[in-house]
């Protein structure tokens, strides 16, 4: 349940999908060979480091896939290619084209046959290893006086752009870097800046629903059961939104909205009985399993009537 709630948090962060969020930080964790106990420490790189530069969730998804797994035999950490990303994403650099440019460059490194790892043993760097020998090589090649040109001579013509990126912007490589390490604290402000959002309240409940069918070994009569809340209230809703469209006038239209708003806050008197429902179906006994059942939905037709009841009052209704 721990990774669920972790996988929420870069959801809500990151401004993603639960099942997208998921994917994302599964594949980054198994690129660098992490386990679950590095999860949050996953989702706080990934979701600052989109904060702090042009990255977002589209551009790091393509350079997980490209470019992590490389970045991993080259002796990086996450945090390391996440700023290389980042500072080509802010020198305005496509995702896959920032994705696939670092990947080469990172192979062109370690071609020892290769053009710039003789350039660069022709400078005196005989080894480049993890972000340190990368900021240093680049150091060198800059000082030497490298420039567009001879660029074109060291590496593939698809990673020029990004290599010049890096030569000229090395230090902010290493600045974005540094900044990475150790933002769990940061991640969780983050976290709670956007859960005053409508978006991130909503990743919130999808997470929540996500541990209840989890708690409840993925219950079909759990998710059955919400479904026809759910749908319930969309009725009451649509059957409102009829009434609205009998009678016209701003005032009264202005009315029938607050009503509308009313009833939204009025529909989550459901989620208690919801989790009312679901603390019996897995305390008690399997024999007493399917009469708590029926008097946990006893209490949510309860209360989706009383729903509708505040719903069509708050709207006006002549009939209460």
């Amino acid at each position: 349940l721990s990774a669920t709630e972790d996988v929420a948090r870069f959801a809500i962060i990151i401004g993603a999908k639960i099942p997208e969020a998921a994917e994302a930080a599964g594949a980054a964790m198994l690129s660098f060979g992490l386990d679950a106990s590095d999860m949050e420490r996953v989702i706080s790189v990934l979701g600052v480091g989109a904060a702090k530069s042009a990255l977002d969730f589209e551009k790091l998804k393509v350079g997980i896939g490209t470019t992590f797994a490389t970045a991993k035999t080259f002796g990086l950490e996450i945090e390391d290619v996440v700023s290389l990303l980042g500072e080509l994403s802010n020198k305005g650099l496509s995702g896959s084209v920032a994705a696939t440019a670092t990947r080469n460059i990172l192979l062109n490194l370690s071609n020892a046959g290769g053009k710039l790892r003789k350039t660069l043993d022709g400078l005196g760097v005989k080894e480049v290893k993890g972000l340190e020998g990368i900021i240093s090589a680049l150091r060198t090649l800059n000082n030497a006086g490298i420039d567009l040109n001879s660029t074109f001579e060291i590496t593939d013509k698809r990673s020029v752009n990004a290599f010049n990126t890096f030569l000229r912007g090395a230090g902010q490589v290493e600045k974005l870097r540094d900044s990475l390490i150790d933002v769990g604290d940061e991640a969780k402000i983050m976290e709670r800046e956007r859960l005053n959002s409508l978006s991130g309240a909503t990743i919130l409940y999808q997470s929540a629903v996500e541990r209840l069918n989890l708690t409840l070994g993925g219950s079909a009569g759990m998710e059955g059961i919400m479904q026809s809340v759910v749908l319930g209230a969309a009725d009451l809703l649509n059957a409102l939104s009829d009434l609205i469209a009998l009678e016209p006038g701003e005032a009264l239209r202005q009315r029938q909205q607050d009503g509308i708003d009313e009833g939204l806050f009025a529909v989550e008197e459901v989620d208690p009985r919801i989790g009312h429902l679901a603390m019996h179906q897995q305390r008690q006994a399997e024999a007493l399993h399917f009469g708590q059942r029926g008097v946990g939905l006893a209490d949510i037709g309860e209360a989706g009537i009383g729903v509708g009841r505040r719903l069509l009052a708050a709207a006006g209704d002549p009939l209460l």
